[in-house]
């Protein structure tokens, strides 16, 4: 069977496969060499785009990028500009930085195309080079704002090849050696199927395919919980390996097992150590954890869980809190002498109320109440009385055997370690759309806290402040006196 020639680098090897009196006899080698080598990397670029077209036809195998041997970039003088240093921007006060005067790193700035996703070597022609400038060094592509920074002006620097235009503009040509070019492979063969665009990337692709695993294999907690890995770049365990060592380089820290290398980010705190052996979806970091209540075991990192009102049967104005410790209960009667338990519930007061009414009312109309259902007598005779029903109760214990375990699961994610390169923490929202028939999932982000202290001083002109401040005044509203929150003030200088 004819194989298509993989060779194509060697010059010798392409003037043997014109024939002998190419590669033995004739006395212009040299340049005939250099033709077929051009010649050869056109046909091995062609044969690129056939395979990646063949490779888009899987979701499995389609490509991130599209792989240029060389493109060029023209850079004209009318439109490279020498930025100044402008608020904003990522320098550190007392690094020499001076506001309205120019960066001496990265100071010449061009406007690149969207497709452009990166390059690593820029060149100043495609063969013997004199010019070679390294990403990282000489320039970066700055994909966010869509522009090229150069260390110095490639307009100014002797070996680029220029011209002058017709309109009197400079224009200088800048080779791109095996530039990524964004095509949107994903995206516009796979991801527009179930309406879901990302930024391309692996994790955007891994995306993808969970969403069509679902749809082909059916939804489950598994796959909802890998979706929520991909767009937060946070790792679970794949299982069945060892860890054998944690280590930390200045991007990540690192987990290394027998079988795999995890990558996490350097706020996450690591809570497996060497020698653990890992589960399939275990969690490797506190930055990621889920809690699956089906057993009705009651988790004791959690301090408490307030539940939204959309998760609430009724008419509620705000959430309701309910904490993970013992608290005294408190024993009632109706007006037709039925006996009403009660335990702490925080929230607002008219919701609290409503709560209750709700629970007593459901309990009226099944024939059953709270109280009777808690009654610890042997013979259950007439109405419990407060002896014979239990003097303290876990809310949050009681939320989780009663309701919680039914298909609710938890998951909460520390925004500080996730990952800048994943699908994004704005596609969670997606993820409802995994969650399997008959189950709710309780997403808990917790952003990072961020303080800051300002003293006025006595010669200080300012009148009054506008900050926010931590509320550190008792919160009369709720059963929960030691939460933190964060709101906007007003203060004034006295």
């Amino acid at each position: 069977m004819d194989t298509f020639p993989t060779q194509l680098d060697d010059k010798e090897q392409l003037l043997r496969l014109l024939g002998g009196f190419w590669s033995d006899t004739y006395q212009g080698q040299s340049f005939l060499s250099e033709a077929l080598l051009a010649r050869a990397n056109l046909t091995k670029q062609t044969f690129d785009r056939l395979q990646e077209a063949i490779d888009c036809r899987s979701r499995l195998d389609v490509p991130l990028f599209r792989k240029e041997y060389w493109s060029f970039l023209s850079v004209k003088q009318s439109i490279i500009s020498d930025f100044p240093n402008l608020y904003g921007e990522d320098t550190t006060y007392g690094d020499g930085s001076i506001y309205g005067k120019r960066s001496e790193t990265l100071p010449f700035v061009y406007p690149i195309s969207e497709e452009l996703f990166d390059c690593k070597v820029i060149t100043n022609r495609l063969t013997d080079p004199s010019i070679v400038w390294i990403s990282g060094t000489d320039f970066i592509i700055n994909r966010e704002y869509k522009v090229i920074q150069f260390k110095h002006n490639p307009l100014t620097i002797e070996g680029f090849s220029q011209q002058t235009l017709d309109d009197g503009d400079l224009e200088a040509i800048l080779w791109l050696c095996r530039p990524s070019i964004d095509k949107q492979y994903v995206y516009t063969h796979f991801g527009y199927v179930v309406s879901l665009w990302a930024k391309t990337s692996q994790h955007y692709k891994d995306l993808v395919n969970n969403v069509f695993d679902s749809l082909v294999w059916g939804t489950s907690s598994g796959r909802t919980l890998d979706a929520i890995s991909i767009c937060t770049g946070i790792p679970l365990a794949k299982g069945n390996e060892t860890v054998t060592d944690i280590a930390q380089d200045s991007r990540n820290k690192l987990i290394v097992t027998d079988k795999n290398l995890y990558k996490l980010s350097l706020n996450a705190e690591v809570t497996v150590s060497v020698g653990d052996a890992l589960k399939e979806d275990q969690s490797l970091t506190s930055a990621f954890k889920y809690y699956e209540f089906n057993r009705g075991e009651v988790p004791a990192d959690i301090d408490g869980l307030s539940l939204y009102k959309d998760l609430l049967p009724g008419n509620f104005v705000s959430e309701l809190g309910f904490e993970n410790k013992d608290l005294p209960t408190s024993v009632s009667s109706d007006l037709n002498g039925k006996t009403i338990i009660t335990f702490p519930v925080g929230g607002h007061p008219f919701d609290v109320d409503a709560f209750w009414d709700e629970v007593h009312a459901r309990g009226l109309a099944s024939g059953t109440t709270l109280a009777e259902t808690l009654d610890t007598r042997e013979t259950k005779v007439g109405q419990p009385y407060e002896a014979s029903l239990p003097t303290t109760i876990n809310p949050f214990a009681f939320m989780v055997s009663n309701f919680l375990r039914y298909g609710a699961l938890l998951v909460r994610i520390k925004a500080e370690a996730v990952d800048p390169d994943a699908a994004g923490i704005n596609k969670l929202s997606y993820v409802k759309r995994l969650m399997p028939p008959h189950s709710t999932m309780i997403l808990f982000v917790e952003l990072p806290s961020v303080e800051e202290e300002q003293t006025a001083e006595e010669d200080n002109s300012a009148t009054s402040f506008r900050a926010a401040n931590t509320l550190d005044h008792e919160i009369t509203d709720t059963s929960v006196q030691d939460i933190i929150t964060a709101r906007v003030v007003r203060g004034y200088i006295l």
